[in-house]
């Protein structure tokens, strides 16, 4: 199971360039438990309750799921006490606030992109947290049976193209793309060095108010970053196929 994000950069040079390249910094994520899976192209989680499936895809990365309710009573997730945790760092998925006052909480993080996310059925669904009026975001998704919510709110890596130390040499990989000779450069990091590491909390119950109160905590770290220019076959076939597994930059 793999996440990938890649990061567009234009490299510089003190003498005019002969030709223009752009390239990309590709992360690879793995799940850092055993709860979560890579099935059929997704990313995906499921008990006797719930089903819920991840979905990475976008540019600079966004943590995209949905929330599947397999039973025959309904669910309720409570996103006032749910979170996306980055590298420590906590970001509620819920605050007491109208949307636009949100966006500005969190500022860099916060997702403002359209998304569409893979359903437990396989049909797509059309998500986006940007909006032009300011809007109370619900605090407890209510989710009838044999029906889902979705999420999709935060970016996963909003920051600079990470910088590698020259102690650690990169793995190369070689490919052949019109004639010419094309060069993939592979940092490969264990769970303990990762630059990059996230969960998502989730809290959810059977019923409104009072009551039992259930949790999921699914946990992923980069596991390597790969250097390519854009044009090599290695990226452009993650461009054309968009796996859920995967992010950009």
């Amino acid at each position: 199971s793999a996440v990938l994000l890649a990061v567009l950069l234009a490299p510089a040079s003190c003498a005019p360039p002969i030709s223009i390249h752009k390239y990309a910094q590709i992360f690879e994520a793995k799940p850092a438990d055993s709860h979560t899976s890579l099935q059929d192209q997704q990313i995906k989680f499921e008990n006797d309750t719930l089903r819920i499936i991840y979905y990475f895809w976008a540019d600079r990365g966004v943590m995209g799921f949905t929330v599947f309710n397999k039973m025959k009573r309904p669910i309720y997730v409570d996103w006032r006490s749910s979170s996306l945790i980055l590298n420590g760092q906590k970001l509620d998925y819920w605050t007491d606030a109208e949307y636009t006052s949100t966006a500005t909480l969190y500022k860099t993080y916060t997702y403002r992109s359209p998304l569409i996310l893979p359903t437990s059925s396989g049909v797509s669904a059309g998500s986006s947290t940007a909006s032009s009026t300011s809007v109370r975001p619900e605090r407890v998704a209510f989710i009838p049976p044999q029906s889902l919510t979705q999420q999709a709110q935060f970016y996963l890596f909003p920051f600079e193209p990470y910088y590698f130390s020259p102690n650690k040499p990169a793995e190369i990989e070689t490919t052949t793309s019109g004639g010419l000779q094309k060069f993939a450069y592979i940092h490969r990091f264990s769970q303990e060095e990762s630059p990059l590491k996230f969960r998502n909390y989730v809290t959810y119950k059977f019923q409104e108010g009072e009551g039992a109160v259930f949790t999921l905590d699914h946990a992923f770290y980069v596991s390597s970053i790969t250097e390519v220019d854009t044009s090599n076959p290695l990226f452009t076939s993650y461009t054309n196929t968009s796996p859920a597994s995967h992010f950009y930059k």
